[in-house]
C-alpha cells in the first residue's frame, strides 16, 4: 500500500507536494473567482437589461390602468351605478424579498466544502502520517 511508502519520503518530496498542492488549490479557488470578476460587467449589463424590460412593462401597465380610470365616468355613463372592471396585467417579475433567501442544498454545501478544504486537509493529514511514520533520527550529541 502507498501509505507504507510514505515513511520513506524525503523532506524535499514533502515540500514539493505542498507546493504542488497549494498551487492546485489556488487554481481551483482562484480560477472561478477570476472568471466571475472578469465577466461581472457582462452579467451586470444582462441583469440591467432584464430589469429595464420589466420596468417598461410595469410602467405601460400603470399608464393603461390610469387611462382606464380616467375613462371610467364616460364608460359608466352619468346614471349607471355598479362596479367597473379595470384590466390590469400582473407583473411576473420575481421579487427576491418575496422569495426569501436562497439556501443551498446539502449536496451543494458538501461539494463546496470539498472544493475549498479537500486539498489543504489532505496535505495536513499526509504530512502528519509522514511525520509520525518516518524512521527515528539518531540523537545528535
Amino acid at each position: 500500500m502507498w501509505l507504507a511508502q510514505v515513511e520513506r519520503w524525503s523532506l524535499r518530496r514533502m515540500v514539493a507536494l505542498w507546493i504542488g498542492g497549494l498551487v492546485l488549490q489556488v487554481a481551483l479557488v482562484g480560477g472561478p473567482l477570476w472568471w466571475a470578476v472578469s465577466h461581472a460587467t457582462e452579467r451586470r449589463a444582462a441583469v440591467q437589461a432584464v430589469a429595464e424590460r420589466w420596468d417598461i412593462a410595469e410602467r405601460s401597465d400603470s399608464l393603461s390602468v390610469a387611462a382606464q380610470r380616467a375613462n371610467e365616468p364616460t364608460r359608466r355613463g352619468a346614471t349607471a351605478d355598479g362596479p367597473v372592471g379595470i384590466v390590469r396585467v400582473p407583473s411576473m417579475r420575481q421579487l427576491t424579498a418575496a422569495q426569501g433567501p436562497a439556501t443551498p442544498s446539502l449536496l451543494a454545501r458538501m461539494i463546496s466544502a470539498l472544493w475549498v478544504y479537500g486539498i489543504p486537509v489532505s496535505l495536513v493529514l499526509l504530512t502528519t502520517v509522514w511525520w509520525y511514520r518516518r524512521p527515528a533520527r539518531p540523537a545528535m550529541g
